[in-house]
């Protein structure tokens, strides 16, 4: 088996979150359910690619059925978008500059499987569903717009975002009051595990919080968000709360149970970075987090960023 989209996918997330080659293919390994990268190209690999390869890049012939797909819908997407609410980076805005290989996989495999499958497709349907899937801000744009009627509602808003090319998994409220953002991230995870020896995929067992580039690999991915709430205009807050089913209120207490080495470095990097514990009214279990603003965030030097052990 070719494992030539895999070592894209290395090579993208290692410039992107500037880690170490061997991190990054480390990464993308347990991404398809290996714990080694020459396993990639395994007969036995081939069983179960089906199943994790949604982490992927797509290849150039899917990526050229998509195309053809959607070619003709082009013109009155573009016609139906907005640049406030369809930020770059947003799935709406790669479909516009026709960025097609930077779609997900698995958001290919939808829109080929059932977005162009219904018996009427229409481009306010294709619209509708690339919102729908987007992973970035856009989709909360979009949905403040969509629930509120309007893109400057001030009631906060609830979404998941969930990045397959990355593996990141996110709840989180935004709090809107004009250009100003205050973001709580209650559950933050990746959707990917280290299989043990005997082929287990119990993520109490196989955690990847104890590898050394989780910390890193997690601040990158929260950075990168931060940049899309930036270059949408806003300035704020970003609260983390809970990372991996792992407690910052743990952290803070230094409690022997529901606490992790990998996580326990990414709660500390926040703090190094000028973050503050803080929670809001009488639910502190549910929304007590390390609070950093926007600005301290992205100014960060790398040095503040620890490596788990």
């Amino acid at each position: 088996m070719s494992i030539q989209p895999q070592s894209a996918l290395a090579k993208h997330i290692k410039k992107k979150f500037d880690i170490g080659a061997s991190q990054a293919k480390e990464i993308v390994t347990f991404m398809h359910g290996c714990r080694e990268w020459n396993e990639l190209s395994s007969d036995d690999h081939k069983k179960t690619y089906s199943i994790y390869s949604m982490c992927c890049l797509p290849t150039k012939a899917e990526t050229e059925e998509l195309i053809g797909k959607i070619t003709p819908f082009l013109s009155p997407i573009r016609r139906l978008s907005a640049p406030e609410i369809h930020i770059q980076g947003s799935l709406v805005d790669k479909v516009n500059n026709q960025k097609f290989n930077q779609i997900p996989l698995s958001t290919l495999h939808y829109l080929l499987g059932t977005t162009f499958k219904a018996k009427r497709v229409t481009a306010l349907s294709v619209f509708q569903d690339l919102e729908f899937l987007d992973d970035s801000f856009g989709k909360v744009l979009a949905q403040r717009k969509s629930r509120f009627g309007t893109i400057s509602a001030q009631k906060p808003i609830k979404v998941w975002l969930e990045n397959s090319i990355y593996g990141h998994r996110l709840y989180s409220s935004f709090h809107f009051d004009g250009n100003s953002l205050d973001v709580c991230c209650s559950e933050w995870d990746l959707e990917f595990f280290r299989p043990s020896s005997s082929g287990s995929m119990n993520p109490k067992q196989i955690s990847v919080c104890g590898k050394s580039w989780f910390p890193v690999y997690m601040f990158g991915y929260l950075k990168s968000l931060i940049v899309q709430f930036v270059a949408a205009g806003f300035s704020g807050n970003v609260r983390i709360c809970r990372v991996q089913n792992n407690h910052a209120q743990a952290f803070y207490r230094k409690n022997s149970f529901g606490r992790n080495p990998g996580t326990d470095q990414l709660f500390q990097s926040l703090i190094d970075c000028g973050g503050q514990y803080e929670w809001d009214g009488d639910d502190k279990e549910l929304n007590f987090g390390i609070t950093l603003p926007f600005d301290k965030l992205l100014t960060s030097p790398p040095s503040k960023i620890k490596e788990g052990v």
